[in-house]
């Protein structure tokens, strides 16, 4: 669930195992009229989110082909 993977991400921070200089939370909530997309980021300035993005995209198709 996104819960668990959220979850996930800070035992991982908290155990020392990820140590993000950056972050770009992104979700989706279904409503009357279809489904919103939000996002948060702890990033330095919108370049350096926008790359994450970028990046993260990149290793989602590579991943599925």
């Amino acid at each position: 669930s996104p819960r668990d993977a959220l979850i996930n991400l800070l035992r991982e921070i908290d155990e020392g195992r990820a140590k993000p200089d950056a972050l770009v939370l992104c979700w989706g909530s279904k409503n009357e009229t279809g489904t919103e997309t939000h996002y948060q980021n702890s990033t330095p300035d919108l370049w350096t989110a926008l790359g994450l993005m970028k990046r993260v995209a990149h290793l989602m198709q590579r991943d599925v082909s």
